[in-house]
């Protein structure tokens, strides 16, 4: 929310100083970091920040927009530029606007878990490897663990009023599992989001490997039209 109200004052300024009324800003940003385990030691661990603003506004009838990805707040100044410049050397006529708000708005969920930090992302993913190494006999030592957060903001904002923001934050945790009856091989993998400390990893370790484990001497069908039962999943 920082980011997006120092960009939220940045452009409202430069468009004023320009002498632009009626403006409208869409922001969106996802920041998120991922730590990948194969057999309990750390294979990867990645991070990053995404996000960006487009800018509208209504000049002389015509509407002009900008886009970046830049937030700097030197930014802002070429983005209203760009954008009035766009409106007045528009030609065509089309009926433009920006909602006049009002009314209600119904109150969306929010999904909020907690946003992880590398430590305890590296501990999710090791405690699932070592549930993985104790849920069947035929689990061998070649498995993978992945421990994701993520946190995600939109807003939205104009000059008419309207000023609407949702915030989200989201946990996900994979298993992939190895599974070899010395003669076969065969994996499987589950998914799940959820808050890690209400996940039974011990459930999820045996659940995947029993999927694994399930395949274990399998060999292809003939050809031929067979009913289809697909997994819930």
């Amino acid at each position: 929310m920082a980011v997006y109200k120092r960009v939220l004052l940045k452009l409202s300024g430069e468009a004023l100083k320009a002498g632009i009324r009626d403006y409208e800003l869409y922001y969106s940003s996802s920041e998120s970091a991922e730590l990948q385990m194969f057999n309990g030691e750390p294979q990867s661990f990645t991070s990053g920040f995404t996000g960006g603003v487009s800018f509208k506004c209504i000049v002389n009838g015509q509407m002009g927009v900008s886009y970046t990805q830049d937030l700097s707040e030197e930014e802002a100044s070429r983005m209203v530029s760009a954008a009035l410049d766009n409106a007045l050397n528009l030609e065509k006529d089309q009926e433009v606007f920006l909602y006049e708000g009002g009314g209600t708005y119904e109150d969306v969920e929010k999904t909020l878990m907690p946003v992880l930090s590398e430590k305890e992302l590296d501990r999710i993913a090791r405690e699932a490897n070592e549930a993985l190494l104790r849920s069947h006999e035929k689990i061998t030592d070649r498995n993978q663990t992945e421990a994701v957060t993520e946190e995600d903001e939109v807003c939205l904002f104009n000059s008419n009023g309207v000023d609407l923001s949702w915030k989200g934050s989201f946990d996900t945790i994979v298993l992939a599992a190895v599974v070899s009856d010395g003669e076969d091989t065969n994996d499987d993998y589950t998914i799940r989001t959820a808050d890690p400390s209400t996940l039974d990893l011990e459930a999820l370790a045996k659940e995947t490997a029993e999927k694994a484990a399930a395949r274990l001497g399998a060999s292809p069908a003939p050809t031929g039209d067979y009913p289809v039962v697909f997994s819930p999943e």
